[in-house]
């Protein structure tokens, strides 16, 4: 049976269809079923495509308390596209499963989370961040911030937020929400004062430390907060695996997370 579309024709006759692309008429053969086989690295392929594209809402899920529903599919593909080539250089080929260093996760460091307002738009670097004795530290020093700190779109106020998510990946565990420690930076209030965050870090668990920059404008004497799909700059500054094995030995609930076994 075929369809007349501004005088071309689709149509499907047996194992052959026509369809109409860039106004040409084009004629291609149907796949019998059962003929497309995968092979088994594309069926490796598929299966480790499938856990990153888990793996990657589950990273976006922990920082739902400050960014619930702003994700765009830009971010979402920005991630996926990061995390896959870092499993990818993590996978065992013998077995198939993962071995994972300190920094195998660090091509994550940078994924801006809002492409119309950037962190490094705002922000003269991103904080340094350092692991020493299960404590990480994420600095702003005079470097990360500009020398006249900006405020843009009316605002009066900038709350800085750090986030650290927590996943013991070779576990198959996360918590579930990120932890989060802030600053508040006003308008006129001259230069920032360095300020460095410290978290208590588990062994054996990727540290995936996040940067979220809430602007505050007057609104009748007190803050109106401006977050939205147009202005919500927010960033991964590193993601950390810390050395050793997990031991049972911090106050956190874990729960069950993508098995990368």
């Amino acid at each position: 049976m075929g369809k007349y579309k501004k005088k071309s024709a689709a149509s499907s006759l047996g194992r052959t269809t026509t369809r109409t692309v860039n106004g040409k008429q084009i004629l291609t053969m149907k796949a019998a079923p059962g003929i497309m086989k995968q092979t088994v690295e594309t069926k490796k392929a598929a299966k480790v495509f499938g856990k990153v594209s888990s793996l990657e809402k589950e990273f976006r899920k922990t920082l739902d308390a400050q960014y619930a529903g702003l994700f765009t599919r830009e971010t979402g593909n920005e991630i996926r596209g990061r995390l896959n080539f870092a499993l990818h250089c993590s996978r065992l080929r013998l077995t198939g499963g993962y071995k994972f260093k300190r920094k195998s996760l660090a091509g994550l460091a940078g994924t801006e989370f809002n492409s119309k307002s950037t962190v490094r738009s705002l922000l003269s670097s991103l904080p340094e961040v350092k692991l020493k004795d299960n404590v990480l530290s994420v600095s702003l020093s005079k470097q990360v911030f500009p020398a006249v700190f900006k405020f843009p779109l009316k605002t009066i106020t900038c709350e800085i937020v750090v986030g650290v998510s927590f996943f013991r990946l070779e576990d198959g565990l996360k918590v579930d929400l990120a932890e989060m420690q802030s600053m508040v930076v006003n308008k006129g209030a001259g230069a920032p004062i360095p300020h460095t965050f410290r978290f208590d870090v588990p062994p054996g668990t990727l540290c995936l430390v996040s940067l979220f920059l809430n602007y505050s404008i007057d609104n009748r004497g007190g803050g109106r907060l401006l977050k939205d799909h147009t202005f919500s700059p927010g960033c991964f500054c590193a993601a950390i695996i810390t050395p050793g094995k997990y031991q049972n030995s911090d106050q956190r609930i874990w729960r069950n997370s993508v098995n990368l076994v």
